[in-house]
């Protein structure tokens, strides 16, 4: 897993803590069969289980023809 860290000063970031009630959003990107379904399941069985409401949305760029 790489460490996130700004490219200005090299100073390492913090990773994002989950906030209840507000809405947090988490953005998985990857070329199709990567297992981008599979994660987001898990994800959301993960804090389904910890008492979280979660939403799954999804979107595609795929233009037929092109």
């Amino acid at each position: 897993m790489l460490t996130p860290s700004d490219s200005n000063t090299n100073k390492i970031i913090k990773p994002y803590n989950m906030k209840r009630g507000k809405p947090n959003v988490i953005l998985f990107v990857g070329l199709q069969g990567a297992g981008k379904t599979t994660s987001i399941a898990k994800y959301a069985h993960y804090y389904q289980r910890r008492g979280w409401k979660t939403c799954m949305v999804c979107a595609d760029t795929f233009r037929a023809g092109e």
